[in-house]
């Protein structure tokens, strides 16, 4: 499966936080770190897709990420960890499952592999 990924985040940020992209827009939403709260603001981003369209890349720490698009077949779900491996959900996606993703790895990233089935992405 090949990766959708055109870009990786760059490599000015550090220190620990996060970052979120979507259709050529950026936010840093705290400069501490993430919080809890910062969710509200990440889950209508994601709904936007259910029109049909979008790219959303939410980082944590220089290089580590989880990104969704929607493509031809409907939506893609990727994670990249910190040691480089890259993987693609297998699972069929909706907009809800993908919510649930992104919340999943944005409270505990080293649990996204039991949110799912995955397959290793080479790049």
């Amino acid at each position: 499966m090949a990766s959708f990924l055109s870009r990786l985040f760059g490599r000015e940020e550090k220190s620990p936080g996060f970052r979120l992209d979507w259709d050529g827009l950026q936010c840093r939403p705290s400069s501490g770190g993430r919080k809890a709260d910062d969710w509200a603001m990440i889950e209508p981003i994601l709904r936007g897709m259910e029109g049909g369209d979008g790219h959303v890349i939410l980082g944590l720490k220089e290089q580590h990420y989880i990104q969704a698009a929607v493509g031809i077949d409907g939506l893609v779900v990727e994670y990249r960890e910190d040691n480089g491996d890259h993987y693609a959900c297998v699972d069929p996606l909706t907009v809800q499952r993908t919510i649930d993703l992104f919340k999943a790895f944005f409270e505990d990233p080293a649990s996204i592999h039991e949110k799912g089935r995955w397959h290793k992405v080479d790049l």
